[in-house]
């Protein structure tokens, strides 16, 4: 006994195969972690975010610092933010290159920048 399928249930459960089967093969692509030492010891390093230039940016918020990542070459610098005890974070890096941060002042948050990857932090309030 055979079975035979309408014309368009084939439409519809030809697609989710070939789909289900794409997936299956990327999922035996090789995978590659490399890890990184933060310079700072206890930095709590979070909200990666990758620049136009492919270098990785962190906010370092027990250190007080920005942290950037050249991903190609693993050598890692820090920006020392000028406030005491600011705690960045919400780092995100715009089409530009400007990476934007916030930061706590007296426990009231206010958004800062650093303009460009050799620039000091430049503070605008918003």
């Amino acid at each position: 006994m055979s079975l035979r399928f309408p014309r368009a249930m084939w439409s519809a459960v030809l697609p989710s195969v070939l789909l289900l089967g794409g997936v299956a093969l990327a999922a035996k692509a090789v995978v590659e972690i490399r890890e990184f030492l933060v310079p700072s010891p206890d930095a709590l390093p979070h909200d990666p975010a990758v620049a136009p230039d492919g270098a990785l940016w962190t906010a370092e918020q027990h250190a007080n610092k920005l942290g950037r990542l050249d991903v190609a070459t693993g050598q890692f610098r820090e920006y020392p933010l000028t406030t005491a005890d600011s705690g960045p974070h919400g780092l995100v890096v715009d089409p530009a290159g400007t990476v934007w941060f916030t930061e706590r002042v007296i426990h009231i948050p206010r958004s800062s920048i650093l303009r460009g990857s050799s620039g000091s932090p430049c503070r605008e309030g918003m």
